[in-house]
């Protein structure tokens, strides 16, 4: 009995272990953003199943896609279909009645055949094409009759996609049925689920979706949300367990303006500052800075949003012209608060101080510093530019300062 309860150990243990290896390992996820973001992972070991598989075609038409034991097929039919088991039952079938129909596979397969139905054709011809849409096989068909279904064999490896066509000969309505097609998939399937809920799924959980490879982009995620992950491995013939722990990430808040380039030029005492937004997000205005030290910043002006109520999701540009012969006033007030106790005439003083406060007053200094603004400064002679990006609520963003080009 102690032996016999050691067997029994060991064989669920063995079981367990497998469907453990069955999960993708080294999930991660990069290209994180507010809306999207990259899963990656490490291929299961588990290799896909060389057992015959069988679409049955047993569902009605209507919708654009269907699923198949964890394969996803695609018709520009709009048929939708299951896996039903056995060759050639039921009452479903696909029905083509155009020329050039496409029958897409979502990983490449092994195609063994299947059983056609031509009603009121002379030939029609079937080909095989690559995941990247290179023909590889065709066949063509002659029908002697039409009168009841016939199996095609092809046993055609990496196939992707399928495209049966046919020729008109305008006396009937011509259609090809095919049903019960047979294959075997040469890649597994990774089922995933998402949740912003930290709940592993059941065992029987419905999955978010379907991946294939190693590379997973999720798309139309929330701003600052976290999300967990779990998947498994669908190899043709059953599914392993979950992976134990989620990947958790989560997406970056909305940001006020995605910046697509920035640039700055000097020509003589002209300053022209041009910049292009990809996107906007409650953006009310920009204020436009310059400094001769990267510590100290000026205010050269504002240029208000073109985006509507703040919002765009389209490229917008600005332009702004400044004269830099204003800034040189900074340094002229400095003298001149100087000079004005050795000027004796009245009006003069009274001209240089109004000079003075006039200089002071175009020249006020914003006390926001950034690091990199402290890196490549040679020469008082440099102007620097960045852009602050102001909301509609009034927070503040900073770009990166650039050196003006002389």
């Amino acid at each position: 009995m102690k032996h016999l309860f050691s067997l029994i150990f060991v064989v669920i243990l063995l079981v367990c272990t497998a469907n453990a290896q069955n999960a993708p390992t080294n999930l991660s996820a990069t290209n994180i953003s507010d809306k999207i973001a990259t899963v990656n992972w490490q291929a299961s070991i588990t290799t896909p199943t060389t057992n015959i598989k069988i679409e049955g075609f047993e569902q009605a038409f209507g919708t654009t896609s269907w699923n198949s034991g964890g394969y996803n097929w695609v018709s520009t039919n709009t048929d939708i279909r299951t896996y039903s088991g056995t060759t050639h039952s039921g009452n479903g079938s696909l029905f083509i009645v155009r020329t050039d129909n496409r029958l897409i596979f979502n990983i490449p397969v092994t195609l063994k055949g299947l059983w056609v139905y031509p009603q009121y054709l002379t030939s029609y011809t079937i080909k095989g094409y690559s995941a990247n849409n290179i023909e590889l096989y065709s066949k063509t068909v002659n029908v002697s009759s039409s009168i009841s279904y016939e199996y095609l064999t092809l046993n055609w490896s990496n196939i992707k996609a399928i495209n049966i066509s046919f020729p008109s000969i305008n006396d009937h309505n011509e259609v090809i049925i095919i049903d019960d097609l047979e294959y075997s998939p040469l890649e597994n399937v990774y089922p995933y689920y998402l949740s912003t809920v930290n709940t592993a799924p059941a065992n029987n959980e419905t999955a978010s979706g379907l991946a294939t490879g190693t590379t997973l982009n999720l798309t139309g995620l929330q701003p600052s949300t976290t999300y967990y992950v779990w998947m498994r491995t669908y190899n043709g013939n059953g599914y392993g367990n979950w992976t134990t722990s989620p990947l958790t990430f989560t997406t970056s808040a909305v940001l006020p303006i995605t910046l697509q380039s920035f640039s700055a030029e000097r020509k003589g005492n002209e300053l022209y500052v041009n910049w292009k937004t990809a996107s906007e997000n409650n953006n009310s205005h920009f204020l436009i800075q310059a400094s001769v030290n990267g510590s100290t910043w000026t205010n050269l002006g504002k240029v208000n949003s073109k985006a509507t109520n703040g919002n765009s999701s389209a490229a917008l540009s600005y332009t702004f012209t400044h004269s830099l012969s204003q800034l040189a006033l900074a340094g002229f007030s400095l003298l001149g608060l100087l000079l004005l106790p050795a000027t004796r005439n009245k009006f003069l003083k009274f001209a240089m101080l109004l000079l003075v406060i006039t200089s002071i007053t175009a020249c006020a200094k914003v006390d926001v510093t950034s690091p990199q603004l402290d890196k490549g400064l040679t020469t008082a002679q440099s102007v620097y530019v960045r852009l602050v990006q102001v909301d509609l609520d009034g927070t503040l963003t900073y770009s990166d300062a650039v050196q003006a080009k002389k």
